[in-house]
């Protein structure tokens, strides 16, 4: 009984050391899986840092781009083979007991691997390359490799050039203001010369007055060619000579045509009584019997009055025919006349009407551009702002208000003249007869008409149907001025401002696999050649075609994108600098590449050497157009210059507007030459004032029918260097293109080039698209048992067969 009873604590502390020893092998199991993960997701970070150590060379030793070259030869990516390499790697990590081989030594190795971590799925996912997020990778790196550069005060200096721009935003804003504001009293003038023609029968244009083969054309109907008054200068309201002495013949008076029409129906009414009685006396004679004649000589006498009986019947009807015919006639001449002067009247309502409605939007647009004037005065430069303040005064003169319009015009009186007249001509009309019988009583009924009629036009008007001539002369010949610039611009810009065009690159990039290719990245949708538009330039087509350029230049000139993230700009910039190159640099890299004018490419984004050099000339000589067209209007005596040229171009139209238009037309032509000439010496690697003083302009006006190329480069070769922080070179407004320049499409285009050039250098199968930046991982692993994987530990646990797993997802990028 006794013996029994010792052998329970036995039994007893063995149960309790099998709690104790299942709970430390728990403890050391739980401890083993944790650590067992903690090392699984440092081999996989090992491993794949590894893998991404494997960057191209090449694309870092010339571009200080990481990139993992995922192809591995083939031509698309190869996930399964960077599988293969993390798998291999975390061999060594979790089999301790591997063996090593080096350069085919075997190296022996014996280790206990405690953990025993088993890799049982590996799968790579979410692959990001170069190209991925718009290139931002490739930019990252850019700029962390640039910001451990020395680049002094580089950010001030160039900052300090860009707001130049700035400056000129709020000249560029009065400019825009004033052109649309010129263009639209252009338009207006315009209206104003169709209702001249329709009024007084004269074509006005910017060419002058028409003319014909006898001097001045004349419209074959107009309004107040229909002319009831005695015909004198100032009854018809044209007090100019050269208008009026070609006009006066072809004034029409209906009343005197009336009076004659009148004066022939009381003519053909006599001669129906003389037809009658001729015929009663022909019919007498004809009905006597002639065998009652007896005698010879009395039968002849009777023949003969019947024969004069005869032909004075048909005389008196060759009158009546004659006098029919000359009423037809003259019918006809003021059927005519009262039809076209109702045509020109219908459509001159309308004009006028357009008019009135017009002279209240020139209205408002000029009130607009004089408060912007107004407000801008303090900020603008002075001369600047006297010459803007110049053709403002015209423009003032073209306000309207309900009572009188431009210069003493009242296009509402005018308007209801045009409707009282209207109404007039078409009352008149109503009693014009065209088709007359010769019966008395159609006769009297003609007569009755044509006196209405005449009593119908008296009340024709001319009150208000008056414009001012007064400032017309004979035009001078504007054609020798446009056509040097014709000329000059004949065989393209880029053989002016380039003297030896034989030399430039015929480099291209013709490859399909481009990443700005395979990400549509636009080219610059920029003309190429505005030098187009001076091609066919004169005076009838040139004004709206040249000033329209000025819009275009908003997305070149505006600078509002470069101020957020400026910094990184700068750099990323600086980048560019530093690996690419561009036209005429001196110090060119003696590497292969693709394209020889790379910044150029990285701005226009075209596939031709030559056609980004041409672009960018193209910019740059519009916005030194633009800002010579500043310099030039804010020249007193300049300015001035301009408008007598203009004046004496047309001054002949009496029309103020026009002459302030083709003043601008002038300026711009005179900018333009300026401005090829600005970019030849740009090209020479000179610097050109943005904004140029007085003693800056390179060209006087009269010089510009002597343009040529010799010209041209004499004039750039005559300038001297220029240190001044408001002076820019072609490589200033290179940065300020890049600047400008949308950050996705300079980076892809960053991108084309480097791509090009490896393949150019190393190997031709190589593609920015294969080239990873980071990738992400999912790792799937598992771990025997061993601490619990005792029988009486698991018969205790009640645990059957089983393994640890666990899942790892981790991303990596250089």
């Amino acid at each position: 009984m006794k013996e029994n009873q010792k052998g329970s604590i036995t039994v007893f502390l063995s149960l309790v050391l099998l709690l104790v020893m299942a709970v430390i092998m728990t403890t050391i199991e739980s401890a083993r899986v944790n650590a067992g993960k903690v090392y699984a997701n440092r081999a996989l970070a090992l491993a794949m840092d590894s893998v991404l150590a494997e960057f191209y060379g090449p694309l870092f030793q010339e571009y200080h781009i990481f990139g993992l070259e995922g192809s591995y030869g083939k031509k698309t990516l190869q996930p399964g083979s960077i599988e293969t390499k993390i798998k291999n790697s975390m061999e060594y990590t979790f089999e301790p007991n591997k063996d090593l081989y080096y350069i085919d030594n075997y190296i022996p190795v014996e280790n206990v691997n405690i953990l025993d971590i088993q890799t049982t799925k590996l799968e790579i996912d979410n692959v990001n390359t170069l190209l991925d997020y718009n290139g931002d990778f490739f930019a990252s790196q850019s700029i962390s490799y640039i910001k451990y550069k020395e680049l002094g005060n580089l950010s001030e200096k160039f900052l300090s050039k860009i707001s130049l721009i700035e400056e000129t935003e709020q000249a560029q804003s009065i400019l825009n203001e004033k052109f649309k504001t010129e263009e639209s009293i252009y338009k207006f003038d315009k209206n104003i010369t169709k209702l001249m023609k329709l009024i007084d029968g004269i074509t006005i244009s910017e060419k002058g007055i028409e003319k014909g083969r006898n001097g001045i054309k004349v419209q074959e109907s107009f309004v107040k060619k229909l002319f009831v008054l005695p015909v004198s200068s100032v009854n018809a309201g044209v007090y100019n000579p050269i208008v009026f002495n070609p006009l006066q013949n072809h004034y029409t008076n209906p009343i005197a045509i009336i009076d004659e029409i009148i004066s022939t129906l009381d003519a053909i009414g006599d001669n129906l009584n003389l037809i009658d009685e001729a015929r009663i006396t022909y019919k007498f004679l004809s009905l006597i019997d002639q065998s009652v004649f007896t005698d010879e000589e009395e039968l002849l006498q009777h023949q003969q009055a019947l024969l004069n009986a005869y032909e004075t019947l048909q005389n008196y009807i060759q009158i009546e025919q004659s006098l029919l015919k000359a009423v037809s006639e003259k019918t006809g001449s003021l059927e005519k006349l009262i039809n076209g002067t109702l045509i020109s009247i219908e459509k001159a309502i309308p004009v006028t009407e357009d008019l009135i409605i017009k002279q209240v939007e020139i209205t408002g647009e000029i009130n607009k551009y004089e408060t912007l004037l107004n407000t801008s005065k303090d900020q603008l430069n002075q001369d600047f702002y006297e010459g803007l303040l110049e053709d403002f005064l015209m423009m003032e003169k073209y306000k309207g208000n309900h009572e009188s319009g431009l210069e003493g015009y009242d296009f509402e009186g005018m308007k209801n003249t045009l409707i009282s007249n209207q109404k007039v001509v078409g009352n008149a009309k109503n009693f014009l007869v065209t088709n007359i019988s010769p019966t008395e009583s159609e006769l009297l009924q003609a007569k009755s008409s044509f006196q209405n009629m005449k009593m119908a036009v008296m009340q024709y008007k001319y009150d208000y149907l008056i414009f001012d001539y007064t400032g017309l002369k004979e035009s001078e010949e504007s054609e020798g001025f446009f056509e040097s610039v014709r000329n000059l611009v004949e065989s393209g810009i880029i053989g002016l401002v380039i003297e030896n065009t034989e030399g430039l690159s015929d480099k291209a990039l013709d490859s399909e696999d481009l990443p700005s290719a395979i990400l549509k990245v636009e080219e610059s949708k920029e003309p190429d050649d505005i030098s187009a538009i001076y091609a066919d330039v004169n005076l009838e087509s040139g004004i709206e075609s040249i000033i329209g350029t000025f819009d275009s230049s908003d997305d070149i000139m505006g600078a509002g994108n470069i101020v957020e993230g400026i910094g990184e700009l700068i750099l990323f910039q600086e980048y560019l600098f530093e690996h690419f190159q561009h036209y005429n640099e001196k110090d060119l890299k003696d590497a292969l590449t693709a394209l020889d004018y790379e910044l150029e490419y990285i701005i226009m984004g075209k596939r031709k050497d030559v056609n980004n050099l041409k672009a960018i000339i193209m910019r740059i000589l519009l916005i030194r157009t633009i800002m010579n067209v500043i310099s030039l209007m804010g020249n007193g005596k300049r300015n001035g210059d301009a408008r007598l040229l203009a004046a004496a171009f047309v001054g002949f139209t009496g029309l103020p507007a026009l002459v302030t238009i083709v003043k601008t037309l002038i300026l711009f032509i005179w900018s333009f030459v300026e401005s090829i000439v600005d970019v030849a010496a740009l090209l020479k690697g000179k610097e050109i004032p943005f904004l140029k003083g007085k003693n800056d302009i390179l060209l006087e006006l009269h010089e510009i029918i002597l343009i040529n190329k010799t010209f041209i480069k004499s004039k750039a070769d005559s300038i001297k260097e220029n240190n001044s922080s408001f002076a820019l070179s072609y490589k200033d407004y290179l940065r300020i293109f890049l600047f400008m320049e949308s950050q996705r499409s300079k980076n892809f285009r960053s991108m084309d080039l480097i791509q090009e050039n490896l393949q150019l250098r190393y190997e031709d199968s190589f593609l920015m698209q294969n080239c990873l930046y980071g990738f992400g991982i999912n790792g799937e692993f598992g771990m025997e048992e061993k601490f619990i994987a005792l029988p009486f530990v698991k018969d205790f646990l009640n645990a059957g067969e089983s393994s640890y797993s666990f899942k790892i997802i981790k991303e990596y990028s250089y």
